[in-house]
């Protein structure tokens, strides 16, 4: 898995990298050609860019300084080393769970209602709690944003249970250590 993972990751690398190097390489260092595009989007991501001019060149320094040091740290095989990999594995896979319970999160917060009258019942059911003092038109929106956060995560936990029920999943318990 790991290295059908690499190899993805250097060949999204190399077809990004390869598509129109001659027209508008702007940086070249050894065999590395950055075009104006990369350069800008990289230093628009940076902090250097409140910085106006002056933070463009020291982000350029930076930026230099930077492909150098990972062109060593490929030099030196660090780019193979199993740690390295692992860790690669776990940023990919935070990000793209990341990435699709956002995406969920707002299909469930789309389509996702919460009445005025639940509302009023969770304002009375917690009134002498949490509001002590104060009128429903004062904590309406606290209400809703509470009712439909409890909506989401339950919208959530249905829909993990349901990618369950539909994939083949094969546990080993004993081997684990871990009680059914």
């Amino acid at each position: 898995m790991k290295r059908i993972f690499c190899f993805f990751l250097m060949a999204v690398i190399f077809v990004g990298c390869s598509k129109g190097i001659e027209q508008d390489t702007v940086i070249t260092i050894d065999d590395v050609k950055i075009t104006a595009s990369q350069f800008e989007q990289a230093f628009q991501r940076s902090r250097f860019a409140a910085m106006g001019e002056k933070g463009r060149k020291a982000f350029l320094d930076n930026y230099v300084s930077r492909k150098l040091i990972l062109k060593e740290a490929e030099r030196l095989g660090l780019d193979k080393d199993p740690q390295f990999l692992n860790d690669i594995q776990l940023f990919w896979e935070k990000a793209l769970l990341k990435l699709v319970l956002l995406k969920k999160s707002h299909e469930f917060v789309k389509y996702t209602n919460i009445p005025d009258a639940a509302i009023a019942a969770y304002y009375q059911q917690h009134k002498d709690a949490q509001f002590t003092g104060k009128d429903l038109s004062e904590v309406r929106e606290q209400i809703k944003w509470t009712l439909l956060q409890e909506k989401q995560n339950q919208a959530m936990g249905a829909w993990a249970a349901d990618l369950k029920k539909e994939a083949d999943i094969d546990i080993d318990y004993k081997r684990l250590g871990v009680r059914k």
